[in-house]
């Protein structure tokens, strides 16, 4: 699955002023028919939904917005490489983000929108589209080494079995079996009791000063969309520990960092775990061995 982008000239809109508990679906089953009023519509089957400042915009795209009707709202949608996503993909996008060299824009220069099409019997497509901006040297995960197969399945292995705990009971073998073989869950659910009491919290800083003095930094993460846990699952990855630092949420929020000495794991989680504050937390194995 690969991320669509279009380059789009500027576009105009007319239409009415809604709110976000605007009802799509309602509208499209009873159009209104002041749409129908609207002068110079480019495509009289294509609807499009815009915020412009504090206003959301339902309408159409016209050729002019020259005297536009006090009834009616006008918004200039800029020009620029937009993402176009089918609403029904829109989960998958940060995963598709992340398989390639382009990231949304921020501030000022962003821009988002939707637009729906309609086709034989008033079935419609949703689309999303955002502004982006190819950035060459940002971070590609089909660009990241991966190691060999049979080596990830054995560093896994002896890394869930140094720091986790999956089997002391039939609850913990449950959920760990669904999280293995269905993917629901993530991995950090299942720290062992030891390395949780143990855990340090660490800043984004003072992880990458840690990763430093380490000769190989081995990582994978949890994904949550389908394609991403299609592309992670079995894997372990290698690349530039400070790169990785400035770019990790990029393609995830819940990550395990480590080396083939398994005497250390760094892990990022995507909400709190621990009283200890930090951007993430970092377990040393002799510790939870001395806790035994």
């Amino acid at each position: 699955m690969r991320l669509n982008i279009v380059e789009m000239e500027e576009i105009y809109i007319a239409g009415i002023e809604v709110d976000l508990d605007f009802d799509w679906d309602e509208f499209f089953e009873a159009p209104d028919p002041i749409l129908s009023e609207i002068e110079h519509v480019m495509k009289h089957n294509v609807y499009y939904f815009f915020s412009s400042g504090e206003k959301y915009i339902f309408g159409k795209r016209v050729s002019s917005i020259a005297n536009i009707p006090e009834t009616f709202i006008a918004a200039k949608i800029p020009a620029g490489l937009y993402s176009k996503v089918p609403r029904i993909l829109s989960t998958y996008e940060h995963d598709m983000f992340s398989m390639t060299n382009y990231e949304v824009l921020e501030g000022d220069e962003y821009s988002e929108y939707r637009e729906f099409v309609f086709g034989a019997a008033s079935k419609y497509h949703e689309y999303v589209y955002r502004s982006v901006e190819y950035l060459p040297d940002v971070v590609n995960v089909r660009q990241i080494p991966v190691l060999p197969e049979a080596r990830a399945k054995l560093l896994r292995r002896q890394y869930i079995e140094t720091f986790f705990d999956v089997n002391s009971n039939q609850i913990r073998k449950f959920l760990y079996k669904r999280y293995a073989t269905l993917h629901r869950g993530f991995l950090w659910e299942f720290l062992g009791k030891e390395a949780c009491c143990k855990m340090q919290g660490m800043s984004l800083a003072e992880a990458t000063d840690f990763l430093k003095s380490k000769q190989e930094v081995l990582f994978f993460w949890d994904a949550t969309s389908k394609l991403g846990k299609e592309f992670a699952y079995g894997k372990v990855f290698t690349m530039d520990a400070a790169k990785l630092m400035q770019s990790y949420t990029r393609f995830t929020f819940d990550m395990y960092l480590f080396d083939s000495t398994m005497d250390w794991t760094i892990i990022f989680v995507h909400e709190r775990i621990s009283d200890k504050p930090g951007d993430c937390f970092l377990i040393n194995r002799n510790e939870i061995e001395t806790m035994s």
